[in-house]
């Protein structure tokens, strides 16, 4: 597992360096500080049998991550000649490669992240993807790219803070992203906290747990990081963070968070846990559930998933039969789409038993 910690350790440090900022100054806002309810759930990680998962005849080179989307998988890589790779799931030669490292309009001076994912927008028919990138976040036209053949920008950023998007405040500052870098070089000893404002009122809504003592900013770091996915009709959004074994729902209308953590997992100011071991490697959701990746730590070196619906209920836990770095779920098919990037080897597993 050397590979996912070094991994991590980068990403991290990359999240220190191009955290996107954007100054609020409304004087109006009235601000609410609201608490996470806790829950503690005591479950067997791989108490409900094992999926196989079947190799799909797929080749993408430099796969990084992937999302499933109007069956379709969107799938980033490290190519810089071909950064989006979009692929038809009933039809898997049906493909669409586009994006390229640039300076151009309609190229990227880095190469792109799929951080918050399910963050499309429908706008005037077209579907817009927002990706991270360094220093930011960018749009991509996804139906007028996958028409063209090539990368075709979407709408410009509003300087407004846009609605549904997630805001975090550190510091006194108010910053919003579509992805999950959520802090950019913190005090030690202060709690990140997700803000959420709507009509002149600011809901603020802590990441769960007592503050990080540590030694080292880069501990306090890893304490926090997680994976951000919004469900798909804008109403609330998931935080799993990786190396502690918390799962945050907030509820974006009501204000409201509720925090899972499972008995036994790492607690978030465990010092013990101060080597990184991964908990949740990788997440996505549905409108009904939150699929959480976990390494399988035994000799077999196999990978878990964790389901949960948005209440925080665990609906189940099966080990999977390979060793995956991330997936996506088409909720439509019931079926989850794994990305072995090691080996660069895509997975289906069939779920219609489960979900």
């Amino acid at each position: 597992m050397s590979y996912v910690f070094s991994f991590r350790y980068n990403a991290v440090l990359l999240l220190a360096s191009i955290m996107m900022l954007a100054s609020c100054a409304d004087s109006h806002v009235q601000t609410k500080r609201l608490t996470s309810k806790l829950i503690v759930q005591e479950y067997d990680l791989n108490g409900d049998g094992v999926l196989q998962g079947e190799p799909l005849h797929l080749q993408v080179m430099g796969a990084t991550d992937i999302v499933a989307v109007d069956s379709m998988l969107i799938v980033t890589t490290s190519n810089r000649d071909a950064l989006f790779s979009v692929i038809n799931l009933g039809n898997l030669s049906d493909r669409v490669d586009f994006g390229k490292v640039g300076r151009a309009r309609n190229e990227f001076l880095d190469t792109p992240s799929l951080f918050c994912k399910h963050y499309l927008e429908e706008n005037d028919g077209d579907l817009i993807l927002y990706v991270s990138v360094s220093g930011g976040t960018r749009s991509v036209n996804l139906t007028r790219s996958l028409a063209k053949g090539i990368m075709v920008p979407g709408p410009e950023e509003d300087e407004e803070i846009p609605r549904w998007k997630t805001i975090v405040h550190l510091d006194g500052e108010t910053n919003f992203s579509y992805s999950n870098k959520i802090m950019e070089s913190p005090d030690i000893g202060d709690v990140p906290y997700f803000s959420i404002i709507r009509a002149g009122e600011e809901s603020q809504i802590p990441v769960y747990g007592q503050p990080v003592e540590a030694a080292s900013q880069i501990y306090y770091l890893y304490a926090y990081y997680g994976f951000l996915c919004r469900k798909p009709d804008g109403t609330k959004m998931a935080y799993a963070m990786t190396i502690k074994d918390y799962l945050h729902i907030m509820d974006m209308r009501e204000s409201t968070a509720i925090s899972i953590h499972r008995q036994g997992g790492a607690d978030i100011d465990d010092k013990v846990d101060s080597s990184f071991k991964v908990q949740n490697q990788d997440a996505d959701v549905s409108d009904d559930y939150i699929i959480l990746l976990s390494p399988h730590y035994t000799g077999d070196g196999l990978s878990s998933i964790r389901i949960f619906d948005w209440n925080g209920r665990l609906v189940g836990c099966h080990t999977l039969d390979r060793q995956l770095k991330c997936i996506t779920l088409d909720s439509e098919n019931q079926v989850l789409y794994g990305l072995d990037n090691v080996n660069e080897i895509f997975y289906k597993f069939d779920l219609s038993g489960i979900l």
